[in-house]
């Protein structure tokens, strides 16, 4: 077989000049996933719901109706008088403050039979109500306060009574165990007169989890208050600083029972698209409370469909042959799944359907064209929107909008294409850039396909999947270069740099990256670069990109909307800490870094993967710089690095330890597959605000 002569040189493996010997069918295995993939979600589709939740999450101050309604000693009950959903669990954001508090929720069909109970407290802000509502018919929930440990007065002790005279008695007033109950009170009389009483020590009282105590010293005879103060949980000591009785009046001790704050339901300011009546006894309350429903999502049966990946890398292995099964198969797995989680995290926050806008920006494309009358609307909105300098993305939503498909189905299906176009072009990266054999190709998709953030992200609304796909298309022309170059792949280096910048917030400051390893390569290709040739071919890459987009800028104001993101920036600088990346780091990397130390041997042929190593800090540094957020989804883009040079160390080791090598690279899959699979069917999960979501 005919090989490149500079790959020698290189001190590589040989790669064919020629794409025929790569038999891979793409352009048939590419048809046959979107095929299946939209059969897949529009059948997955018939499990979404509308907007289950209150799009408020912030605490939103209680009426006084509504917690008046709530302890009055009456459960308060959520009737939906329409067949109810599968309920598999509701939340209330913060109604369980105090690390005392419990309340208990039922569902109850119509009948007032009860289908499940559970008891919400502190850290368990959602309640699981199995069994489900099969018969699909109207339900109740009902919830309740349990009250804690009433608050006491302690026999042994008692309240003592001291005198304001050197030297003076101190008397103890034995009360018994007498409970404190809610709006009753405890009258400790002195019948004789008590000449010069100038405090209370009042340790022997025992307040509740969910009280204090308020003692009053009131004047027998007329009623008037001496004085008050309260004793909070402990028995704190107070003293009153004043000769009270110094008529020598009767005089009385009153112990109250003040609850703390309780819990209460937050009243919401924004409609509910499921309709329910909320009832305390026979009133019905003007109140919509914030609160999650959280279904049974039928389709989560297809995590079932892992099952065949073994089988089909087991029939591959053996055979050599099929390779194509595997990545279908994989592209399937990995866009279902990715599914089944975002709707775990769409019942919580029914905006993570489009956290960005993007979705709402292509649907106003759509309509810009069909709908002439609202294109004032649509000039508003694209004035006032942060990444209006974005719109690739949102174009490629435009399409499915216009041909009436719903928001819905498109935005994950066209990222699961997206996503497994990155499966693809890592496989031609590791096969044609790197030149490494099929097998190694296939672990490493296996395992970059199977790693739990990017599994996440695969059919994630946003635009990751695309960014990535035109990153690893921009390595795999890098790597090309180091053998040959052309006209058209300079053209493509240099469209993959505005491509970037319309796909990623920082996509122009990559462009200096691609320019340098541009002109590396063909030094390295060479051994020879005349300064007129470097400068020649850098304006050639730079310039087309960039006068493209700055016309792009002033021609469509973009400049105003790339400011409203930098003001919009800021709110990440909290999570741009020491701490969030080396989570971000862990998370990213996990043990990966085990295949480079088994297979070192290979990274000291560095010029191989010095362009994938090179984009890895260039995008972290750039990340570091604008103080990023450090979330794992940030770093997706190095994502074709990572398991680039891991694909190089997994040859040796496969050759030398064929067996250690499997077994690491099924753990590994494994571990992540089932990681997601817990996180997709675990009963109930504490919901995480908008901010702290890291996928």
């Amino acid at each position: 077989m005919e090989t490149n002569a500079a790959e020698t040189q290189l001190g590589r493996v040989a790669v064919p000049l020629s794409s025929h010997e790569d038999l891979f069918p793409y352009g048939r295995v590419l048809l046959a996933f979107m095929l299946l993939s939209t059969v897949a979600i529009v059948a997955m589709s018939l499990d979404f719901r509308p907007p289950p939740v209150y799009e408020e999450m912030a605490e939103v101050p209680a009426t006084e109706e509504a917690a008046a309604a709530f302890f009055a000693g009456e459960p308060v009950e959520m009737r939906f008088d329409a067949p109810g959903p599968d309920i598999q669990g509701i939340y209330f954001p913060r109604l369980c403050y105090h690390p005392k508090h419990r309340v208990q929720v039922r569902l109850l069909t119509g009948q007032g039979e009860e289908i499940g109970k559970d008891v919400l407290f502190a850290g368990k802000d959602e309640a699981h109500l199995p069994p489900r509502n099969e018969a699909g018919q109207p339900v109740t929930l009902e919830i309740q306060w349990l009250k804690g440990r009433m608050p006491a007065l302690d026999l042994a002790k008692g309240i003592r009574v001291g005198s304001s005279k050197e030297g003076g008695l101190v008397h103890s007033v034995p009360v018994g165990g007498v409970s404190l109950r809610e709006g009753q009170a405890v009258d400790l009389e002195f019948t004789a007169p008590m000449a010069d009483l100038d405090g209370v020590d009042a340790s022997g009282v025992v307040p509740g989890d969910l009280a204090h105590v308020r003692i009053e010293l009131l004047n027998l005879e007329t009623g008037k208050l001496v004085k008050k103060f309260i004793v909070e949980e402990g028995g704190k000591r107070e003293r009153l600083f004043e000769p009270a009785n110094a008529q020598g009046d009767r005089m009385v001790l009153r112990l109250t029972w003040v609850p703390l704050a309780r819990p209460n339901l937050r009243d919401a300011t924004s409609e509910t698209l499921i309709p329910f009546r909320v009832v305390s006894g026979n009133q019905e309350l003007d109140l919509r409370p914030v609160f999650i429903l959280r279904y049974v999502w039928p389709t989560r049966h297809l995590f079932w469909l892992w099952l065949t990946v073994p089988v089909a890398v087991g029939w591959f292995w053996r055979k050599g042959t099929h390779e194509w099964v595997v990545m279908l198969l994989l592209g399937l797995c990995c866009l279902t799944s990715s599914v089944l989680a975002w709707q775990q995290t769409y019942d919580h926050m029914s905006y993570h359907i489009d956290p960005d806008g993007f979705g709402e920006y292509g649907e106003r494309l759509a309509d810009y064209l069909v709908k002439p009358e609202t294109r004032e609307e649509t000039h508003q909105f694209f004035y006032g929107y942060r990444y209006t300098y974005l719109p690739l993305v949102p174009l490629l939503l435009s399409i499915p909008r216009l041909l009436g498909v719903s928001l819905m189905v498109s935005y994950p299906l066209i990222t699961g294409w997206c996503g497994f176009g990155i499966l693809l072009l890592l496989r031609r990266l590791i096969r044609r850039g790197l030149g490494l054999p099929e097998r190694v190709a296939v672990l490493s998709v296996l395992l970059m396909g199977t790693h739990d953030v990017f599994l996440r992200s695969f059919a994630k609304p946003g635009t990751d999947e695309l960014g990535i796909l035109i990153v690893i298309w921009m390595l795999y022309l890098l790597l090309r270069r180091l053998h040959e170059v052309s006209l058209m792949q300079t053209v493509c280096l240099a469209a993959s740099w505005l491509l970037i910048a319309l796909t990623r917030p920082p996509g122009f400051v990559f462009g200096p990256f691609i320019v340098g390893a541009a002109l590396w390569c063909d030094w390295m290709r060479t051994g020879q670069l005349s300064l007129s040739k470097r400068i020649l071919t850098g304006v050639a890459m730079a310039l087309p990109p960039l006068a493209v987009g700055l016309g792009l800028y002033a021609l469509f104001n973009w400049f105003h909307n790339f400011n409203l993101s930098l003001q919009t920036a800021a709110d990440g600088y909290r999570f741009s800490t020491i701490q969030k990346f080396s989570l971000s780091m862990a998370g990213i990397f996990q043990w990966i870094p085990v295949f480079w130390i088994l297979g070192a041997g290979a990274l000291r042929k560095w010029k191989a993967w010095l362009p994938l190593a090179g984009w890895a800090g260039y995008f972290t540094a750039l990340l570091i710089g604008v103080k990023a957020a450090f979330v794992h989804r940030l770093f997706l883009p190095v994502f074709p690095s990572i398991f680039g040079v891991t694909a190089l160390t997994l040859e040796p080791v496969l050759n030398k330890r064929p067996r250690v090598c499997l077994c690491l690279v099924a753990a590994f899959c494994v571990i992540n597959v089932a990681a997601l699979w817990y996180t997709v069917t675990l009963p109930f999960l504490p919901p995480q605000p908008l901010t702290e979501v890291i996928y």
